[in-house]
């Protein structure tokens, strides 16, 4: 599972914006995504400078707002 989710960070390097903004983030201007692997969510953050993993957490949890 880790190396699955590890092939799907990688792209990010090049294309940030390859999946879409994070639904679960109030006031998002679009700088928040999230996709799912295997049943776990990942949330990351692209800025000009960096792109942080803010969170992964798996999806049958309540998904909490941030």
């Amino acid at each position: 599972m880790r190396v699955e989710i590890l092939e799907k960070i990688e792209p990010l390097m090049d294309h940030p914006e390859i999946y879409p903004p994070d639904k679960y983030k109030l006031n998002n201007d679009g700088n928040y995504r999230a996709f799912e692997c295997q049943r776990l969510r990942v949330a990351y953050y692209v800025s000009d400078a960096a792109i942080r993993i803010l969170r992964v957490r798996h999806t049958g949890r309540e998904p909490l707002t941030y």
